[in-house]
């Protein structure tokens, strides 16, 4: 069924293609649902590496597809899953400024519980690795852009 009224959403003029509205695209086109697939593995590997008491919360979530779009980024950027030990991302999260006070862990300690939207978000930016401090300030920053610096000195040769 074809709907026509004096509204669009597509529109192609030569060779260029003009979309108002992306989301409907998405959806109209499945994407949605790959996006969450793809966000249930990223959540599965999570489960395996035993950090979170209840994944379930993560799971409730990924009807948000922003969520679920950066559990998929996490899921394959992730310079902390699988590389640095759980003990040392709970101690990290309870001493960070940022995350001090702001996560609940399982009676242990040695799981983080999330319970809240906001936990969850700051669960995703801790495993994106986006807390950061400058060592010229000791000032703390969340940060989503973290270019890897080479060093320089590596390259030159001792004269």
């Amino acid at each position: 069924i074809l709907k026509v009224d004096s509204s669009f959403q597509y529109l192609a003029i030569e060779d260029d293609i003009y979309i108002k509205d992306l989301d409907k695209l998405e959806k109209f086109f499945g994407v949605h649902n790959v996006i969450k697939k793809e966000a249930n593995k990223s959540i599965e590997e999570i489960r395996k590496i035993g950090l979170v008491e209840d994944v379930q919360v993560l799971k409730d979530n990924v009807e948000n597809i922003s969520f679920a779009r950066k559990l998929i980024k996490i899921a394959e950027n992730s310079p902390v899953i699988g590389v640095i030990p759980n003990e040392v991302i709970i101690e990290f999260s309870q001493t960070h400024p940022a995350l001090k006070n702001k996560l609940k862990y399982s009676s242990d300690n040695m799981q983080i519980r999330l319970d809240t939207k906001a936990s969850q978000e700051l669960f995703v930016q801790l495993l994106s690795d986006s807390f950061l401090r400058s060592d010229l300030t000791n000032k703390y920053y969340a940060s989503k852009a973290k270019d890897i610096v080479k060093n320089e000195i590596e390259g030159e040769k001792a004269s």
